[in-house]
C-alpha cells in the first residue's frame, strides 16, 4: 500500500474522546455524522475494502476515510430521496456480501426509510419469501441475483416499484442531499432489518433499533479502549447483525477497519498479510477452516485478539489460534494470542456471553462464557420455570432500558412495517423524539422485557 492509502492510526479516539462520545445522544440512524462530527482525523484513510466499492463518479475505490465514506452515504441518499424513498418505506438490498451493504444501510436509514439487508448467498426461494413478508418499495441487487429472482418477482402481488442494479443506477451525480433530508429518528424506530440464519426454515426479519443499534458499540466505546497500534479486520458477511453492529463500532471508535469479502483461509491470511490487523473478527466457520488449513505463523505474527461472534466456538481450533499472533507484556511482544469467544444470535444485537481463552486457560470444552454486563442472561424451561442442575432449556436475555433488539417481524402489512415515531429534522444531530411508537405489526421475541429466547 502507498503511503496515502494505509490505515492510519491517527484516526482511532483515545479513552477520554470514547468516553464523550458515548454519552452523546445519538443512534443507528445518524452514526456515521455524528462519527464524522467528532472526529479526531475524518480525513485520513480508516477503513480498506477488500472488494472495492463503486463510488459517486462511478469508479472502483478500496480505501475511504470517514468523511469519503459518510459523502458517498449522501450520494446514495440523495439518489433514493430522487426515486421517491422516504421514511416508513422498506428497501430490500440484495448484492454480494461486501461493504457496500453497509453504505446502503446508512444511506437509507438517514432518510428514515428502512433497509432490508439480505445475504447474498441466500437461496431464491426465501429471498423472494422476504421481499413478499417485507414489501418493500424498491430492491437494489445486482445483475447475477435478479437473473434468479426476476421471474418470482414478476409473480408477486404487491411486488416492488422499482429494481436496480448499480449498473442501471449510473452516476450519483444528482442534486446534494440536503439537509431537510434528514431524519430525527425516535430511540425505538426501525433503522434496519437483519435476518436470522434460516437453520429451521424461512429466516425471520430481525428488527434493529436507532437506540438498540448502536448499545454494544456505546458499551464496548467506555469499556474496551484498544491500544494506539490497533486494527480490526472482520470477516464477517457484510449483511449480517454482527458486521453491523461491529461496522458502528469502528467508525464511531476511529477504529481503523478491514471489509473482508473473501473468508477463505487463503484469502483471510492474504489480507492479514497486507493490513497487518490485531485483532481478526470472525465466525466459527471462518475461523475453525483456518485452523484446520495448517496456518503459516508468520502470516499472522501482527494478531493479538480473535474475536467470535454467533455460534461458540471449539477448544480444539481455538487452540490452534491461539497458538498464532502475540500478546503485550510490559509492553513487549511475548508469543501468543488470546480469544474472545462470544455467543450470540441476530435478535440479540450484540453477543450475550463472553469468554476469553489464552494458553493458560484450562479446557473447558462445555463452558460457553459467562453473561457480559450489557446484558441479564439465565436459564428456564419453556414455561419460564428455571429447570433443574444438568437440564437444557432456553435462555432469555433482556438488557434495560432497551432490549438488545427489538425481535422480529411477526406480519408482512405494510402499516406494520412501517411503523415509526421519529420526524424529518433540520440537523442530524437533533436528540431523539420523545414521542413513543405504537405498532400492531412488529413482535418481540418474549414479553414483556427479554429480548430472545435460545434453545440450550
Amino acid at each position: 500500500m502507498s503511503p496515502e492509502t494505509r490505515l492510519s492510526p491517527r484516526t482511532l479516539r483515545n479513552a477520554e474522546a470514547r468516553s464523550a462520545l458515548a454519552r452523546e445522544d445519538f443512534g443507528g440512524g445518524n452514526a456515521w455524522r455524528t462519527a464524522l462530527r467528532t472526529s479526531p482525523a475524518p480525513d485520513l484513510p480508516a477503513l480498506v475494502a477488500d472488494r472495492p466499492v463503486v463510488n459517486a463518479r462511478g469508479e472502483e475505490q478500496g480505501h475511504f476515510s470517514l468523511a469519503e465514506l459518510v459523502a458517498l452515504a449522501d450520494a446514495w441518499s440523495a439518489w433514493y430521496r430522487d426515486r421517491g424513498v422516504g421514511p416508513r418505506d422498506r428497501v430490500v438490498v440484495h448484492i454480494e456480501d461486501t461493504f457496500e451493504d453497509q453504505v446502503h444501510l446508512t444511506a437509507l436509514a438517514q432518510l428514515g426509510a428502512i433497509p432490508v439487508l439480505l445475504n447474498g448467498l441466500m437461496v431464491p426461494e426465501y429471498v423472494l419469501a422476504l421481499v413478499e413478508r417485507c414489501r418493500p418499495v424498491g430492491i437494489y441487487t445486482d445483475e447475477t441475483r435478479l437473473a434468479r429472482l426476476e421471474a418470482g418477482l414478476k409473480a408477486l402481488d404487491d411486488g416492488p416499484r422499482w429494481i436496480h442494479t448499480r449498473r442501471t443506477a449510473g452516476l450519483l451525480d444528482g442534486e446534494p442531499l440536503p439537509e431537510s433530508a434528514l431524519f430525527r429518528h425516535g430511540a425505538d424506530d426501525p433503522v434496519v432489518l437483519c435476518h436470522t440464519s434460516g437453520t429451521t426454515g424461512v429466516p425471520k426479519l430481525v428488527v434493529w433499533t436507532h437506540r438498540q443499534s448502536v448499545a454494544g458499540a456505546r458499551f464496548r466505546l467506555e469499556t474496551h479502549p484498544e491500544p494506539a497500534d490497533s486494527v480490526m479486520l472482520s470477516a464477517i458477511a457484510a449483511s449480517h447483525s454482527g458486521a453491523i453492529a461491529f461496522t458502528f463500532y469502528a467508525v464511531l471508535a476511529g477504529l481503523p477497519f478491514v471489509s473482508l469479502s473473501d473468508r477463505s483461509p487463503e484469502g483471510l491470511a492474504r489480507a492479514v498479510r497486507t493490513h497487518r490487523p490485531t485483532i481478526v473478527q470472525a465466525f466459527h466457520p471462518v475461523h475453525s477452516a483456518l485452523a484446520n488449513s495448517r496456518p503459516e505463523p508468520e502470516d499472522f505474527s501482527s494478531v493479538r485478539e480473535w474475536m467470535n461472534t454467533g455460534d461458540s466456538a471449539h477448544d480444539t481450533h481455538i487452540r490452534t489460534l491461539i497458538g498464532l499472533g502475540h500478546h503485550l507484556e510490559d509492553g513487549k511482544p511475548v508469543p501468543g494470542s488470546a480469544f474472545r469467544d462470544g455467543l450470540g444470535a441476530s435478535e440479540l444485537g450484540w453477543a450475550a456471553l463472553g469468554r476469553t481463552v489464552t494458553a493458560e486457560s484450562p479446557a473447558r470444552p462445555r463452558h460457553l462464557g459467562r453473561p457480559i454486563p450489557l446484558a441479564d442472561v439465565t436459564v428456564l424451561r419453556e414455561d419460564g420455570t428455571p429447570p433443574t442442575t444438568a437440564r437444557s432449556g432456553c435462555s432469555p436475555c433482556a438488557a434495560p432500558p432497551s432490549p438488545p433488539a427489538t425481535g422480529t417481524t411477526a406480519t408482512p402489512t405494510t402499516a406494520a412495517a412501517s411503523a415509526t415515531s421519529g420526524s424529518p429534522a433540520t440537523s442530524s444531530t437533533a436528540p431523539p423524539t420523545a414521542t413513543s411508537s405504537t405498532s400492531t405489526g412488529w413482535s418481540t421475541a418474549s414479553a414483556p422485557t427479554p429480548a430472545t429466547a435460545t434453545r440450550c
